[in-house]
């Protein structure tokens, strides 16, 4: 299949060659931005959009998606499913048993679909609400491959799953191959699957190649500079004082639903001026403890301390000027219209440091309309308009996610921008990617199902230090 992509004349895409036959599994990786994620939407079939749908509004932002495609060889495939980095919004019921259930009726059982990534049956009981990102995306990818499509498009999976997870993928994977379908997938974090793919394709923000370098090196030497750019702001063993501190802490999403996710006895300590990696299995509560830290959700028992004052003292204020907290979908924490609008909220708030944050990396004579900007903008729009000169905890959730090896540069620098300014920060990065956050030499901390924290060290493999310091 080769085809081109204009808008207004002007060709986004040219002559992209995707290489899917019967059995097929190709991967593209490379420059992640608006016309890479097209080439998914394109293969899809979601894109273009007809020209006769008109919504004013939302003009400017689905304009990329309303070009003319030319079809140079082959066809798009007949029948497609396509599944994006955010499993919600392929998510539409309330219970996963509603949400099993709503798709076409094919031979598996429900409990069939749940089991080809590994949900047990229980699941059929949740509510999808209570289910982590990771199950989410599970839940996703099940109905997604027992749909048999011909043809099965992944944008952005990859960070939601532990390695149990990408096992299951690459069953799923291989079946589909077996079976004589194809599966498409728009990816950055490839080390996993790449060696079992037919074909791995870098883009480079407008057509595609096969360069071998180009693919094998995701942290290359200007991300290396840059991680060790940012380790140097920390002493090497850090302040003594704490940061965090969980005593005996006890979460449930919903105390009637007993089935589902549950923090347990969670007792740690993360001290000041250190980088924390926060891994750990799909549903363990990694993000669960960032929204305690947050206080956006609270505990049902046990007490949380944030630089020795218990949370639950604090004011909403002081802890949002002490943590600054970028999810791995920035766009939901973003609630202006322009990097413009923002600007004038930081000069009303006396956020000096955010407007200078804002004028180093966005033209000032620019607006910068949200809809328009790359996930690599917007997680910088959002960390600098978080932050500030009182912030001692910066949470990172899934960083890597939707950044190209130029982009992770970019945010490493903009981190260590930021750390200039702090005193005495604590990094807390929570995300499936153990090479990212080795590779800033971070404390490694695994968070298992029985709500215990184990540090991580790799000559002796995971200790338990439940209770203690890190």
């Amino acid at each position: 299949m080769i085809f081109t992509y204009k808008l207004d004349d002007k060709p986004i895409l040219q002559d992209i060659e995707i290489p899917l036959q019967q059995s097929s599994f190709v991967i593209l990786t490379g420059v992640e931005n608006q016309a890479f994620s097209l080439i998914g939407g394109i293969v899809a079939g979601l894109f273009p959009l007809g020209q006769d749908e008109q919504v004013p509004r939302l003009e400017e932002l689905i304009r990329i998606f309303k070009g003319t495609l030319e079809l140079k060889e082959g066809n798009l495939p007949g029948s497609t499913v396509y599944l994006g980095p955010d499993p919600e919004k392929h998510l539409l019921f309330s219970r996963v048993d509603e949400e099993v259930g709503a798709r076409p009726a094919l031979s598996e059982s429900p409990e069939a679909v749940l089991a080809l990534f590994h949900l047990p049956q229980s699941f059929l009981e949740r509510r999808i609400s209570s289910l982590s990102g990771g199950e989410k995306m599970r839940l996703a990818l099940a109905i997604a491959f027992s749909k048999r499509a011909e043809c099965t498009v992944l944008h952005g999976v990859v960070p939601w799953l532990d390695d149990d997870g990408k096992k299951c993928l690459l069953k799923e994977i291989e079946t589909a191959r077996s079976e004589g379908r194809d599966v498409l997938l728009l990816e950055q974090e490839i080390d996993s699957l790449k060696t079992y793919a037919d074909r791995v394709l870098f883009f480079n923000g407008q057509s595609l190649n096969s360069s071998t370098k180009a693919i094998e090196v995701r942290f290359g030497e200007e991300v290396q500079r840059a991680s060790q750019v940012v380790k140097s702001q920390f002493s090497e063993k850090g302040g003594d004082d704490y940061a965090v501190e969980f005593r005996a802490v006890d979460f449930r999403y919903d105390e009637a639903e007993q089935q589902g996710f549950h923090l347990e006895n969670l007792s740690f300590q993360l001290k000041n001026s250190r980088i924390y990696g926060l891994i750990g299995d799909n549903g363990t509560g990694k993000s669960t403890i960032a929204n305690l830290i947050l206080r956006l959700e609270r505990p049902l028992h046990g007490e949380i301390f944030i630089h020795g004052r218990l949370l639950e003292s604090m004011s909403r204020r002081d802890i949002m000027e002490q943590v600054c907290y970028v999810s791995q979908f920035p766009e939901q924490q973003i609630v202006l219209s322009s990097v413009q609008q923002y600007r004038y909220s930081m000069d009303k708030r006396e956020g000096t440091l955010s407007i200078d944050l804002l004028d180093s990396y966005f033209d000032t004579l620019k607006a910068y309309p949200l809809s328009l900007l790359t996930q690599l903008e917007m997680k910088i729009l959002t960390l600098a308009s978080s932050v500030s000169e009182r912030t001692r905890i910066v949470i990172l959730d899934e960083p890597t996610w939707g950044i190209d090896s130029d982009g992770l540069k970019t945010l490493l620098m903009f981190l260590d921008r930021i750390l200039q300014v702090l005193t005495e920060p604590t990094i807390v990065i929570i995300t499936h990617d153990y090479s990212f956050i080795k590779l800033l030499g971070a404390v490694v901390l695994q968070l298992n199902q029985n709500g215990l924290l184990a540090e991580y060290r790799e000559s002796e493999g995971f200790g338990i230090a439940s209770g203690g310091s890190a």
